[in-house]
């Protein structure tokens, strides 16, 4: 159950930063040299404005999300699972890197730029933007399908292995001896009152193997 809920809030917060990515890729920067120099700077104030409150604390907390998703993988033995989710986090770590590094400081720039005071290479420094975009974008998205698929390697295991142990088959005990059919025979004790019942075919026979009653 533990690991259940983890995964649940794991893929929740990567979704949100995928979609993030996903949806400024796919609706607008993809089309962003054919978008007229005012209109740039227009739009990419608002984003930046938009985005810079929210997204330095949702992309690590979506990170440090995973920790407890790979600790319960690990710790149930499931190691497809956990390795797959490991690579998923890798891809994301890379994303964030690509941001801090790249896309943020041009940010920056972009947010000081007015149409009077755009640089002579505006547009190449543009062009540099939108392709690490697309790359963290793809990155993020590969990793948010390693995580789906870590999380579909884990709900297929054995449910026993929740609780961080295989399913332990009964266990009979070692003095336990296993008596095939028998043929009961009577016969009798000599002219006695009773009979005896002898057990025939039995590997071997214990005290109390006869008994003597009154019929």
């Amino acid at each position: 159950m533990k690991l259940k809920i983890a995964q649940c809030v794991n893929i929740l917060l990567l979704l949100l930063v995928t979609g993030v990515f996903w949806g400024t890729w796919f609706s607008l920067s993809r089309s962003i040299a054919s978008i007229a120099p005012q209109t740039f700077l227009a739009i990419g104030r608002i984003m930046i404005g938009n985005l810079a409150g929210p997204m330095p604390i949702l992309m690590p907390l979506a990170l440090v999300s995973t920790l407890p998703v790979l600790i319960l993988l690990y710790r149930q033995k499931l190691l497809k699972a956990f390795y797959l989710t490991l690579v998923g986090l890798a891809l994301f770590i890379v994303a964030l890197l690509v941001t801090l590094l790249v896309n943020v400081p041009i940010d920056g720039q972009i947010a000081k730029w007015t149409v009077e005071t755009l640089p002579p290479d505006w547009e190449s420094v543009r062009s540099r933007w939108e392709f690490y975009h697309v790359f963290r974008t793809f990155a993020s998205l590969t990793g948010f399908g390693f995580i789906l698929i870590s999380a579909l390697f884990s709900s297929d295991s054995n449910p026993n292995e929740e609780f961080g142990r295989s399913a332990e088959r009964p266990q009979i005990p070692k003095d336990t001896r296993t008596i095939p059919s028998t043929k009961i025979r009577q016969r009798n004790s000599g002219g006695g009152d009773g009979c005896m019942l002898v057990v025939l075919g039995a590997s071997g026979c214990k005290s109390g193997s006869y008994h003597r009653n009154s019929w």
